[in-house]
């Protein structure tokens, strides 16, 4: 027994480590290109994109078709497994073809599997329809039940059978839904909805430093945990750089995600006040600044800051001494700095 429980140890001793579990991601890393799936007939096949029931489809090189021969064409009937970006594109990972006279439209596959007690109640931004088949099938962003990240449901709709509420505006793309539906027996096949109804969105604000920033539209901005999407209805003021301060109002997807509605970009330092000019108007503050880490100088830089009758300002910086320190938060205009307030570095930032 002894020689065994040697063994095991020394066995225990040697073997590599287990690897840790990664981290699950937060923020932008948890809003990547989502899976979804959907089905309908090909309206057009072209080699680098397709028409399917209305959407279109980017096929990569590493698309795989199946059937691929014979070649898929309009009338065939295709079950399209895509993954979604945040600007509305699906690049297909896989579609499955059937000829037209083996074509079948979304049917539920789980309504007669499954008592009414087990359904789901979720809410989530409505981001694509596809109204061509005879359920129509709608895309449906949410948060996952299994972790901060979003995942894309695909919704079967019918019209005609189940209510759907619109008194608080039109079910269309980019209407939040609140739905009661029943999962699939699978991963991968559609929900079935029970019901709908349009709602207000749940709102969410987030302020901190811009720690990243994509290009294009919609972007992706890193603030602190959270990821925030900026599209082209969102309403941005100040130009957004990577530290400068963010303050955010949006629609709340998860604890991961927020889909603004407006963005305003603020610049927060801290640094000496050098000199006050009163004679222009406004009066401009001159500031002397340690540039930020991101930014290879040495040498501290001049911020010239405009002081308006809205700048909210710590009466003891008015009259006091040059030379004593100040806390900024400014935002951009067309001649330079514009001062939200001005503040003693130790006080709490303002709110």
């Amino acid at each position: 027994m002894r020689v065994l429980l040697l063994i095991s140890l020394l066995l225990l001793m040697t073997s590599p480590a287990a690897a840790s579990p990664e981290p699950p991601p937060t923020g932008c890393a948890a809003v990547q290109p989502l899976p979804v799936s959907f089905q309908g007939r090909i309206e057009a096949a072209g080699p680098a994109r397709w028409q399917v029931a209305g959407q279109t489809v980017d096929v990569a090189a590493t698309t795989v078709v199946v059937p691929a021969e014979p070649p898929p064409g309009p009338g065939d009937w295709a079950h399209v497994h895509a993954l979604w970006r945040l600007d509305g594109s699906l690049v297909a990972t896989r579609i499955e073809i059937s000829p037209p006279s083996l074509a079948r439209p979304p049917a539920s596959t789980t309504a007669q599997a499954q008592p009414d007690n087990e359904r789901v109640s979720f809410g989530g931004r409505l981001v694509a329809q596809i109204v061509s088949t005879a359920l129509e099938q709608w895309l449906l962003l949410v948060a996952s039940d299994d972790g901060p990240w979003l995942e894309l449901r695909t919704l079967t709709v019918d019209r005609l059978a189940i209510p759907i509420d619109e008194t608080a505006g039109p079910a269309v793309p980019g209407a939040w839904l609140e739905a009661v539906a029943i999962a699939p027996l699978w991963p991968g096949l559609p929900w079935d909805a029970r019901s709908l109804r349009v709602d207000f969105e749940p709102q969410m604000m987030v302020q901190g430093p811009i720690d990243e920033i994509s290009d294009g539209l919609p972007a992706r901005w890193q603030v602190g945990d959270i990821c925030v999407i900026v599209d082209g209805a969102t309403v941005v003021s100040g130009r957004p750089r990577l530290e400068r301060y963010a303050i955010v109002q949006g629609a709340r997807l998860g604890p991961a995600a927020v889909w603004a509605h407006s963005a305003a970009v603020r610049y927060r330092f801290e640094g000496t006040l050098v000199a006050r000019l009163s004679h222009v108007t406004p009066p401009l503050w001159v500031i002397l600044v340690a540039p930020p880490a991101h930014v290879d100088a040495l040498t501290p830089t001049r911020v010239y800051l405009s002081i308006e009758t809205a700048s909210r300002i710590d009466p003891s910086l008015l009259t006091g001494v040059l030379g004593a320190g100040v806390a900024v938060q400014a935002r951009a205009g067309h001649s330079g700095w514009l001062a939200d307030w001005v503040d003693d570095p130790a006080s709490p930032w303002q709110p």
